[in-house]
Order: structure tokens, then C-alpha cells, then sequence
């Protein structure tokens, strides 16, 4: 059995691109082709509209980890015990969380602004358990997470 995605083989398969053989120049060479870099890849185009941008992956474009995080943009990850308010990684979980935020209103903004036909979807997320003790600190993750 093919290890395939299930969001992408729902998707459909792009086009496949032609593979870079030879020196290449480039004002910008992006590595990986994931999320991240496509975007830092989209980032640059809109700085420098008339600079040769290279972006290379060893896989097609979103068919690593990207495919593996099933689409979702998460601006809060879920508070472990050590990030919870008043315990030592606190500070670094609202960092963290702070970035997250910024990059997820970037995907909102460039959805609209380039009108890209997807699913997204601006309705949060739920978690969910099956086994009562890790309820223990819930109301300690939900403090957490509206700080």
C-alpha cells in the first residue's frame, strides 16, 4: 500500500514541475517546499516582484511534513504541564504562541488578498480525550490558552 495523504489525494495531483539539472542562478534559493517555505518563497515574490526565486524539495511541493500536519493552521499549540501560567515556560509558550498567531493571520490575509479557492476555515479547533486524567489541568490549559 502507497503511504499517501489523505488531503492531497483528495485534492488531486498537481502538475509535476520539471527537475533543476545544471548551474542555476537565483536571487533567492529556498529550501523545502513545505508550508514554510512556500511561503517564505510567496513572501519574497511580493518583496521583490522581479527577483529569480528557486525553491527546491526533494518530494513535490506540501508532500512532506506539510501533508503530514493534514492542512490545519493552529495558532495555539497545546499547553504542556511545564507551559501552563505561573510555571516556568510560560513566557516561552506566549512567544511561541505569538508567532503562531502572526503566521496564521498571514495565511488569512493571503487567502483574501490573492482570492486562493481552499477550505479554510476560521472556526478554531477542539480537543478532545478519552481517559479522565488528562483532564487534571484543564482549567489550567484553558486559562492558558485565553491568556
Amino acid at each position: 500500500m502507497e503511504n499517501v495523504c489523505g488531503w492531497i489525494a483528495q485534492a488531486g495531483s498537481s502538475p509535476e514541475r520539471g527537475r533543476l539539472s545544471g548551474a542555476q542562478k537565483a536571487d533567492w534559493l529556498v529550501i523545502g517546499a513545505g508550508i514554510t517555505g512556500l511561503s517564505a518563497a510567496h513572501a519574497l515574490a511580493d518583496l521583490h516582484p522581479q527577483a529569480r526565486i528557486v525553491v527546491v524539495d526533494r518530494q513535490r511541493a506540501a508532500h512532506g511534513a506539510s501533508a503530514r500536519n493534514s492542512g490545519f493552521v493552529v495558532a495555539h499549540e497545546h499547553p504542556a504541564h511545564s507551559e501552563l501560567i505561573g510555571a516556568p515556560g510560560f513566557a516561552g509558550f506566549e512567544v511561541d504562541t505569538t508567532i503562531s498567531r502572526a503566521a496564521s493571520e498571514e495565511v488569512r490575509q493571503r487567502i483574501a488578498r490573492h482570492g486562493i479557492d481552499c477550505d479554510f476555515r476560521d472556526s478554531g479547533y477542539y480537543f478532545a480525550v478519552n481517559d479522565r486524567a488528562k483532564l487534571e489541568h484543564v482549567d489550567a490549559k484553558l486559562a492558558t490558552l485565553r491568556a
